[in-house]
């Protein structure tokens, strides 16, 4: 019996020292220097947005050949497209890769061969599928702004020839699905706002890197940048987390020439409608109160240092009242 009542209080000893260290540490400790480092640098956090978002947009392409050489003729031979200038041939792979070059012996004069002179329009419509992570911050409670990254996936089937030039048949990408990497600075204005809601005109400016899906290799960079614009509505579950839907429509370019054929070039347009749904959270500027026997909801203070009551997702007390309030 002596063994059992010795080996209980062995256990039990070090558990009670325990608590008692924790509680005073929660008590006592509150003008200490690391203490208050923590509470700046979260502080600071607090101001910093993490967002993330999926979608859906249904995208327009606009397709130009455009030339200066009265000699360019575009021709298709064997369910392939060719575009034959004074540089050469090169075989017109929008979303499979790069126009490559080929060799001379295909004859766009041959019998049998459909063709179109100086200047055609392929056009279509497909489905974008993006995946989005940003950050912001927002100034004096209006102004927004930020970084971000996104991943598009698109589907597209094929490119119609404009109706002068249909003969010509349709443009099919070998592979249905190709990919866009795309870096955006966020300028926004937060035009309303409540305890539940909040309202934002924004545009999204980058650069599209586009991929085939085949290899992953760039084929294209959109040159004369992408523009969104859109309006964000953000609704707030707590002073920490959000939800929100992005309603926007884009706009993206590019201009290259053949190869070292200044003369000829392919002029690209897409234009996407789209809507993003997404979360947003940041960091709370006050830990969490710890105390067991603290049955606080709100903020509050031990031995003056602030704690928060609840989880940075719960936002309500225990009477059902929100916690966050403008």
């Amino acid at each position: 019996m002596y063994h059992y009542v010795l080996a209980s209080s062995k256990h039990a000893f070090p558990s009670l020292m325990r608590k008692l260290i924790l509680l005073l540490l929660a008590v006592t400790i509150n003008h200490a220097s690391f203490a208050q480092e923590k509470s700046s640098f979260r502080k600071f956090l607090n101001h910093v947005h993490l967002n993330a978002s999926v979608g859906y947009g249904y995208t327009g392409y606009d397709y130009h050949i455009i030339s200066n050489d009265k000699t360019t003729v575009i021709f298709k031979e064997d369910d392939q497209l060719y575009i034959k200038t004074q540089k050469g041939t090169y075989l017109l792979r929008w979303f499979d890769g790069k126009c490559t070059k080929v060799t001379s012996y295909i004859n766009s004069n041959a019998a049998g061969i459909k063709k179109a002179e100086k200047k055609i329009v392929f056009k279509g419509k497909g489905h974008t599928f993006p995946f989005t992570l940003s950050a912001h911050v927002d100034l004096w409670r209006k102004m927004r702004i930020g970084l971000g990254g996104a991943f598009l996936m698109n589907t597209l089937e094929y490119l119609e020839p404009e109706e002068k030039h249909e003969d010509l048949g349709n443009y099919v990408p070998t592979q249905k699905t190709h990919y866009c990497i795309r870096p955006f600075g966020i300028l926004g204005y937060k035009f309303f706002e409540s305890s539940t809601v909040s309202l934002l005109l924004d545009t999204h400016v980058g650069i599209d890197f586009l991929f085939s899906s085949s290899d992953f290799e760039c084929i294209e960079v959109f040159n004369y940048l992408v523009k969104s614009l859109g309006l964000t509505v953000e609704g707030h579950v707590t002073e920490y987390f959000r939800v929100f839907a992005r309603f926007s429509a884009e706009e993206s370019h590019l201009l290259n020439f053949f190869g070292d054929d200044e003369e000829t070039a392919k002029a690209q347009e897409r234009g996407s409608l789209m809507v993003q749904l997404g979360f947003s959270i940041n960091c709370p500027e006050i830990p969490r109160c710890g105390l067991p026997s603290c049955g606080a909801d709100r903020k509050h203070k031990h031995g003056g240092t602030p704690y928060r009551g609840v989880s940075m997702f719960t936002s309500k007390d225990s009477q059902g009242k929100r916690l966050y309030k403008q």
